[in-house]
């Protein structure tokens, strides 16, 4: 007698439906700016809206780029579809600052904020585009907020941190948030503070050019006035790398202050070849007309220089 087949009901695969939650935020404050420290200080709320058996992201959420962070004023509004939370965060933010074209930088401060507890197939976050912006009597000086911005991102990790959940040796993506204020720089004073001690050096070496020398006993007053220079000019740029700190790479301020260097070491240079002239023509006359072309021709190098220097760091920025 044949067999007849069983059928066996199968279950339905249950798939886990991806949570996405709205996450806005609010800058109130913002300041506290250290090139030093490489850091800035930030006030924002931040808010959600869950359901009434859902599990607040809010008390799963961290910033992966602060230094200090406080958490305050947390309040809860019962609402027909559930809860809304919100959330007063006081915090100091890490930021790596780009002083290359200072003072004609601009700056993109991030605050990032991140889920620790659910992976990526269990949340998401969603900006809540609309009702996010910044607090409009922000004011900083010496800078103008150019834009502000919140963007959804997926932060990956080599590591699934032992999730039990997630295959052994795999990786792991988390939902996160970024917060980016786009600042640029609108005041030149800095500037000016920080490279005078340069231009004064470099007006010193223009004089030494002028100064009579018929004889060898005249070089001398005007080689000391360019060692003068020289020391005033390393001084003034140790004074501006302490302000805007020990950095890997040249600054516009930096440049400025090497481009004197050089403008003194010619001035030298030009000081022994007339002493040279001098000696083997002694021909004062002469001596003289090569010390005026040589102060014109390199004094139209440095500003030129000087303005390359400007202009490409204004249309960098």
């Amino acid at each position: 007698m044949p067999v007849e087949a069983q059928i066996v009901p199968t279950k339905p695969v249950q798939t886990e439906i991806i949570q996405e939650a709205p996450l806005g935020v609010f800058l109130t404050q913002l300041g506290d700016f250290d090139v030093q420290k490489k850091s800035f200080s930030a006030t924002f709320w931040l808010w959600t809206q869950t359901g009434n058996a859902e599990k607040s992201i809010l008390d799963s959420i961290e910033f992966p780029n602060a230094v200090t962070v406080k958490v305050s004023d947390n309040i809860t509004n019962p609402t027909a579809t559930g809860k809304w939370l919100q959330r007063k965060v006081i915090g100091t933010f890490r930021h790596n600052w780009d002083m290359r074209n200072f003072p004609f930088d601009s700056q993109k401060l991030i605050i990032l904020a991140e889920e620790s507890d659910r992976d990526l197939s269990k949340l998401r976050y969603v900006p809540d585009q609309k009702n996010s912006s910044i607090d409009e009597d922000i004011k900083i000086d010496g800078w103008a907020i150019k834009r502000y911005s919140i963007e959804p991102l997926v932060k990956k990790y080599r590591s699934n941190f032992g999730d039990p959940s997630l295959p052994s040796g795999s990786s792991s993506e988390y939902t996160s948030m970024q917060l980016k204020i786009e600042l640029q720089r609108n005041d030149l004073n800095g500037f000016f503070k920080l490279t005078a001690g340069a231009f004064a050096a470099a007006g010193l070496a223009l004089v030494s050019y002028l100064l009579h020398a018929d004889s060898a006993a005249t070089l001398g007053p005007r080689l000391g006035l360019l060692a003068g220079s020289m020391f005033a000019v390393v001084i003034s740029l140790r004074s501006a790398s302490n302000e805007l700190g020990a950095m890997a790479y040249l600054t516009l301020v930096d440049c400025v202050h090497l481009g004197v260097m050089f403008y003194i070491l010619a001035a030298a240079a030009t000081e022994i070849y007339i002493l040279y002239d001098l000696q083997k023509h002694n021909n004062a006359i002469a001596s003289k007309k090569i010390g005026i072309r040589a102060a014109i021709f390199s004094t139209l190098v440095f500003f030129t220089f000087v303005g390359v220097l400007i202009w490409g760091a204004i249309h960098h920025s």
